[in-house]
């Protein structure tokens, strides 16, 4: 211990002697050893900051691995089902708009046709010329396959349009039958006159109709029945 002492005083004395004895080169000396010290105190400090960064990349690389490949599953699970869902919705609205599109195209058809038969009954001055009347006709029509033009010339030759009706009978059908309305008498004669006239001869063979309605001047009334049908 005395003699590791005794070595470190003596080196003590004799740097101080060099440092007094050399001063400019002791001082160049000590600015060398501050400055090496300095650099490779930097050059550490870099090496350690560069080996923690790459880590540190190395471990978020990996953590993004393991989240991607977790959530890649989960993604296309949720993903699928709402896809499909929007899919099916989006048909369900077309097949709707279509739908409704239909039904407001035979809409517009049945107004067209119930105003042509009113205002043909208008300018017949018939007592019958109503919306009412002119739905039932077309919509009786439409259900059993008559031609309401058909229908009409028969009211025209047989009554006048229901202005010398008899019990609000218009088409002149011996059925016996008195009605309480006009309304009644056409929901009760309209699918009869269609069946036994209508599909057994055809709507436009207007000769075998009025041969077989039992019209007495045949000839004109099957004339007759010509001419309305053209003017509906």
């Amino acid at each position: 211990m005395c003699e590791k002492h005794n070595i470190l005083t003596r080196n003590i004395k004799g740097t101080y002697l060099f440092a007094k004895t050399y001063p400019l080169i002791f001082l160049r000396i000590t600015l060398v050893f501050f400055i090496t010290l300095s650099v490779i105190a930097y050059l550490s400090v870099n090496v350690l900051a560069s080996g923690q960064t790459t880590s540190s990349k190395s471990f978020l690389s990996g953590q993004e691995d393991v989240l991607t490949k977790n959530d890649e599953p989960v993604i296309s699970e949720i993903q699928a089902p709402v896809y499909e869902e929007v899919k099916i919705a989006e048909k369900r609205k077309v097949d709707e708009e279509q739908r409704l599109a239909e039904v407001q195209k035979k809409l517009a058809i049945r107004q067209d046709h119930i105003n042509r038969i009113n205002n043909f009954l208008i300018r017949k001055r018939s007592p019958v010329a109503n919306t009412n009347i002119a739905e039932i006709l077309y919509d009786l029509s439409v259900q059993y396959g008559g031609d309401y033009k058909t229908l009409l010339a028969i009211t025209g030759v047989e009554s006048g349009f229901c202005a010398a009706s008899f019990s609000y009978n218009c088409f002149g059908f011996l059925n016996g039958k008195k009605y309480g309305s006009y309304e009644q008498a056409f929901r009760d004669i309209v699918p009869k006159v269609i069946k036994n006239y209508l599909h057994r001869y055809g709507s436009t063979n207007f000769v075998s109709i009025a041969k077989s309605y039992g019209m007495v001047n045949w000839e004109k009334g099957s004339s007759n029945l010509a001419m309305y049908y053209s003017q509906v």
